[in-house]
């Protein structure tokens, strides 16, 4: 392992208590082999991880998986850092904010600039016939934006992630742009009733527009720096998948900045597949605005953003889905998705075991919000649940709330029951904004609400892999839609793609 140099040491130890914040990125290796050491390349000094051993599958199966890695650190003794967290994914080792504006009389390979600095976009990649394209590189100019990339060796910096930035604040001016005023409107009348209706596809909010509006907010409880926040988003169906009608859910935490700015990372619970996704927990640019598997380039998301919930019990969650990302990512031995066992069982699980959870879990003579016993408690082990067949499947559906593994009724579930976690003085909600992402403009057809019943999707998606409906419905779907559907494994339909 290459030993770091006495002046890198030296600026490590004065900093050590700011490694994090001060946004530390590397690379991670195991040179004796998966159960060996491992190391991280910061800045082309190499550091062996002291990693706790609950801690060590999680982070060794991000080896040659993630591209970088960030990580929230101590320097103990020199050549070492210890960490306590799993490391966040993201797809560069550098950052940049700023305006994006396009280079005028300019026809070389950096035909933007932010804050002066040369920028172009980075790797994309065809995903079920499109990509983001010009069109989507052009939906960004004249905005404001958090971009992940890197510096090449003219110094220009590659975007491989964008997203906007106005979204990532916590400013209470309202983000209403142009043809939806009616929206806000709406919105500013009854906020629960209006969010619920887009849930449900109703209304005439359409990508590619953003909206952002506040649902509550305590006049006692100002957001301040240092704040943290409770990220639950759910994305709607893809416009080009017929596996992906009721779209992801995930969970996450943010941070406050002095700028009133707000970082973080998203508890991604995901299967590896051709969007190049690693499972796990992704920067929360990278998870939205990936310019391969960003959640807004193939379909609009929904967001609850929620102030002031203690970082420990975020942390929580954090700490309870990592113990299935590596199950996730083992490529050897693929793990199904099944509705047992997906992005929406798994976070709405994590999140109710910190007392936060959706209506659905009630107690009937209870309204302040306190949960019932779960209707399902997975295994303490760092495993899953076998996938279950046919008729367990159809047992699970018919017996299992859909707001307990859909991501559209989780969402809307949660949402319902916010009056009531607000009166919760653990949990100390200070403010709860809700974001609507439409698509990233580009050649891919624009997709929807995520499905929030299962009656319409069986009818239309019930392709299973025991074979028993396989060809009737494969049959039935050719001759609507004029091609051969996607053959989805069990419970997969319901879930994601």
């Amino acid at each position: 392992m290459k030993k770091i140099n006495l002046v890198t040491l030296i600026f490590l130890l004065g900093n050590a208590a700011n490694l994090y914040a001060e946004n530390y990125i590397g690379k991670l290796s195991q040179p004796n082999g998966p159960k060996g050491e491992i190391v991280i390349e910061i800045d082309s000094h190499y550091y062996g991880l002291q990693v706790p051993p609950e801690l060590f599958s999680a982070v060794s199966s991000l080896v040659g998986k993630a591209q970088f890695v960030e990580i929230d650190g101590t320097v103990k003794s020199p050549g070492y850092i210890e960490i306590s967290q799993v490391p966040t994914i993201t797809s560069g080792d550098r950052k940049i904010q700023g305006l994006l504006v396009k280079r005028f009389n300019y026809n070389g390979p950096y035909p933007y600039e932010v804050n002066g600095t040369p920028v172009k976009f980075g790797d994309t990649k065809i995903v079920n016939g499109a990509a983001f394209d010009e069109r989507s590189m052009a939906y960004y100019e004249g905005k404001e934006i958090n971009g992940v990339g890197s510096i090449d060796s003219s110094g220009a910096f590659v975007l491989q992630s964008v997203m906007r930035s106005d979204v990532l604040s916590v400013a209470l001016d309202p983000i209403v742009e142009p043809g939806s005023g009616d929206d806000y409107k709406s919105f500013a009348e009854k906020p629960f009733e209006y969010v619920g209706k887009l849930l449900h596809g109703k209304g005439d909010l359409k990508s590619p527009n953003w909206f952002k509006g506040t649902l509550f907010a305590d006049p006692a409880s100002q957001v301040k720096p240092g704040d943290s926040v409770l990220i639950i988003t759910a994305s709607g169906r893809e416009g080009d998948s017929m596996g992906a009608v009721n779209g992801h859910f995930s969970t996450g935490i943010g941070l406050v900045g002095n700028d009133g700015k707000i970082s973080g990372e998203m508890f991604n619970v995901y299967v590896t597949n051709e969007k190049e996704i690693v499972p796990g927990n992704v920067d929360i640019t990278d998870y939205f605005g990936h310019l391969i598997s960003g959640q807004s380039n193939y379909r609009p998301t929904y967001t609850l953003m929620l102030y002031g919930i203690p970082k420990e019990k975020i942390l929580q969650v954090k700490a309870e889905l990592d113990r299935f990302h590596p199950v996730f990512r083992d490529t050897e031995h693929p793990t199904k998705i099944t509705c047992v066992t997906n992005c929406a069982t798994l976070s709405v699980q994590a999140l109710a075991d910190i007392d936060f959870h959706g209506v659905q879990r009630n107690a009937p003579d209870q309204k302040d919000g306190k949960a019932e016993k779960p209707f399902v408690r997975l295994s303490q082990e760092t495993s899953l649940p076998p996938s279950p067949n046919l008729f367990k499947m159809f047992g699970f559906l018919a017996s299992t709330k859909r707001s307990e593994f859909m991501p559209g009724p989780a969402l809307l579930s949660i949402l319902n029951n916010l009056p009531n976690l607000a009166q919760n003085e653990n949990l100390g909600i200070k403010r709860a904004d809700f974001i609507y992402g439409g698509q990233t403009p580009s050649a891919r057809p624009v997709g929807k609400n995520p499905s929030m019943g299962i009656r319409s999707e069986l009818a239309m998606q019930a392709v299973v892999g025991t074979g028993l409906l396989k060809d009737r419905v494969t049959g039935i779907l050719g001759g609507l839609f004029k091609r051969k559907p996607k053959v989805i494994d069990q419970c997969e339909a319901f879930i994601l793609d």
